[in-house]
């Protein structure tokens, strides 16, 4: 975790100078402490100070605007804010109140006809059995309580008889049918502009009366994200991570599990996150808006920057949403929830529901402490959150969140009033589902996660190597693929044990559908509808980088008598500038030795002076087939013919020819072929489609090397 001196920070939002409020002002204030786990206070803030975030409204953008408060002052620079991303247009009436959010509801008018309405917020009580207390007088907008649906038919003489014994003007009116949590159609059409919620907001709104500014009603198409990033030393990272959260919630609820919880969770990452050493892992943290009836703008918006990025192929996506549910709800109202398991949710679509994005988390979960009540923990396939928004764009997703068994509604307890954090929500679990994700991050660190492969293409060597193997492999057990060409396409599948492939001519190929499989815990707790896996699946980006030069350098030390020690290393110049050893041995020869040696799939030759110099040292090339030579055509090689005699046993010499083919790019290719020959020997060798006269003086000397007919 993050260490960090206490620091506390203030920030006055002057929502007025942000939004369209008419003339009225509006400031929050916010104290934080960095130094501390942030979950309580986001909670506090989102739900309490806030409270319903339905898109396109102000409340959600006050929303994203403490969001990006937290991520900079946490010290994230170059925070992005969008807050012109379309949406469809929503239409919403507004209780304004200065220094809180608004209490949203329905608009009666739901047109331009509804004005900006000013006056007192005053409690005329439960329907039918209204009055107006002592001392009122003046504008009034009226708040009604119903026990069953509003019917305007049935108040409109009740509100106008108040008015005419009253020194009142019923201006405007707030009403809820106080028996159901969400909020009630209405019948028939109030005299007066109105804004139906629910019982819950109602109660709100009269507890902060005091400081009530207006009604009136607010329309927009738009809707917001925000996003901070932790950056990848270097800027190219292995592996992109991003955390995604909805800060809206729906009309009726102030959004405590669903997806305050989230938001809040989104922000302690950042904050734990900030000074941790990830590795070459870049992580971004994402607060969108829009996920609830509103085509998921907000995270469509953040994966279409990572897709215009040229960066999908290397991200994953974690959501977040509904992740502090408690195990059972407060005994009021129908269908209490009983919340016992905590789903990892790939979208449905998916062909396996066990990908990256959901190892890394379950695959931690076995070594943390279970919040009370989680009977299960799931791998399940199912949409319906932000993560759709990535993965139907082709970057791997999975989405946290805590569920009821299928006979319990989820929906149904977070999307109505009762989404509150008197009655849904456990720090506790919110706590157990932050330290998952943060586990999953440092999982992702300790093994240096990739979902990037850089296939090194030598073509000296008519071979393909997957060149960060050593990297890949602490997380997959296989990279597979194909190549292919306009012969055909070749399978391939790449292992810890086995990282190098012989192919013909590499660079004709190109390597398509590259797919890394692991092995990891999938399921921690048994649950019914659990889909057992043990394999997860992750695309993987393809590198291709090509050698584009190899030499040799050579180096000869005596050790006794006329035997000497000759050290070779093949070095490579790569398409990424990378230069590295590729290949090297060592080798016991006499003095004055020349001769090819094979290292590894190299050939090499050198040629020694004496017991500690180095006359020359190249790398042999293939060339196949070898054109005859022809001196009046400049693009056939220049061809010219060395032997060398090597002392073995009692009467018995190794002949060594080399055939040079000298092309006019500098490039060299030979032919080497080795003869078993006694003292004194001469003759006629044939060295590929070449017949070659070499004489032998002893058993150490060439009198005479050429080609014959």
């Amino acid at each position: 975790m993050m260490k960090q001196t206490k620091k506390l920070f203030s920030v006055v939002l002057i929502v007025g100078m942000l939004f369209s409020l008419g003339t009225a002002t509006y400031a929050a204030d916010y104290d934080l402490d960095l130094s501390a786990c942030t979950l309580q206070a986001s909670m506090e803030y989102l739900v309490n100070h806030i409270g319903q975030r339905l898109a396109g409204t102000p409340n959600e953008a006050l929303a994203a605007k403490y969001a990006k408060d937290v991520f900079e002052e946490i010290g994230y620079t170059d925070v992005i804010w969008k807050d012109d991303i379309s949406r469809g247009a929503v239409s919403i009436g507004r209780v304004v109140f200065d220094g809180s959010g608004d209490i949203l509801g329905n608009a009666l008018p739901n047109s331009a006809a509804f004005p900006k309405v000013e006056g007192q917020l005053v409690d005329l009580g439960t329907y039918p059995d209204l009055s107006i207390p002592e001392g009122v007088s003046g504008d009034i907008i009226a708040v009604v309580r119903f026990n069953s649906a509003p019917n305007a038919n049935n108040l409109n003489p009740v509100l106008a008889a108040l008015q005419e014994d009253n020194d009142i003007e019923i201006v405007g009116l707030l009403q809820a049918n106080a028996t159901t949590f969400s909020v009630a159609s209405v019948t028939g059409t109030p005299d007066v502009p109105c804004i139906t919620t629910t019982g819950y907001f109602l109660e709100r709104a009269l507890a902060k009366a005091d400081t009530f500014l207006c009604l009136e009603r607010h329309t927009s198409a738009l809707t917001n994200a925000v996003v901070a990033t932790k950056p990848a030393p270097g800027g190219d990272p292995d592996l992109i991570i991003v955390f995604s959260s909805h800060m809206d919630s729906v009309l009726a609820a102030a959004g405590a599990s669903d997806n305050a919880s989230a938001v809040a969770a989104n922000l302690e990452l950042a904050r734990r996150l900030f000074d941790v050493d990830l590795g070459n892992i870049e992580v971004r943290f994402a607060v969108v808006g829009s996920e609830e009836n509103g085509g998921m703008a907000g995270s469509v918006w953040v994966a279409n920057q990572i897709i215009g990025e040229g960066k999908a192929s290397i991200s994953i996506n974690l959501n977040m949403d509904m992740i502090c549910s408690p195990s059972s709800a407060s005994a009021s109202g129908a269908n209490p929830l009983n919340a016992v398991s905590m789903d990892i949710n790939t979208a449905q679509f998916n062909a396996t529901g066990f990908n990256l994005p959901s190892y890394l988390v379950t695959d931690e979960a076995k070594d943390i402490d279970w919040a009370d009540g989680i009977d299960n923990v799931r791998i399940y396939r199912y949409g319906s959150s932000d993560h759709v928004s990535f993965a139907t764009r082709g970057i791997e997703a999975g989405s946290m969140i805590i569920v009821t068994d299928s006979a319990d509604d989820i929906e149904y307890q977070d999307h109505n009033s009762r989404d509150n954090l008197e009655e849904n929500y456990s720090y506790e679990r919110l706590l157990m589902c932050t330290n998952l994700m943060e586990n999953a991050v440092l999982k992702a660190a300790r093994q240096e996660v990739s979902k990037k492969a850089k296939f090194y293409v030598d073509e000296f060597a008519g071979t393909v190597t997957l060149h960060n193997a050593e990297q890949l492999f602490k997380t997959y057990d296989t990279v597979s693929g194909a190549f292919v060409s306009a012969e055909g396409s070749l399978p391939f599948t790449f292992t810890a044990d086995e990282a190098i492939l012989d192919l013909a001519d590499p660079s004709a190929y190109a390597i398509n559908n590259v797919i890394a499989k692991g092995t990891g815990t999938a399921d921690n707790l048994n649950a019914a509808r659990n889909e057992q896996y043990s394999t997860f699946t992750a695309g993987i980006a393809v590198e291709m980088v090509t050698l584009d030069e190899v030499w040799a350098e050579a180096s000869v030390a005596k050790l006794k008598g006329n035997q000497n020690e000759l050290s070779i290393s093949v070095f490579g110049l790569f398409s990424d500038g990378l230069i590295q050893e590729v290949a090297a041995d060592t080798f016991t020869v006499n003095n004055n030795a020349a001769s090819s040696y094979e290292i590894e799939r190299y050939m090499v030759f050198v040629d020694t002076k004496g017991n500690d110099q180095i006359c020359n040292c190249y790398v042999i090339a293939d060339a196949d087939p070898i054109p005859e030579p022809d001196p009046g055509d400049p693009d056939l090689p220049e061809i010219s013919i060395e032997a060398y005699v090597e002392k073995k046993n009692g009467n018995t010499n190794l002949l060594t020819i080399t055939i040079y083919f000298e092309y006019p790019d500098g490039a060299v290719a030979a032919i080497i072929e080795s003869f078993s020959v006694g003292n004194n020997a001469s003759g006629v060798f044939e060295v590929g489609d070449y017949s070659v006269f070499v004489e032998i003086k002893g058993n150490d000397q060439i009198r005479s090397c050429f080609f014959v007919e």
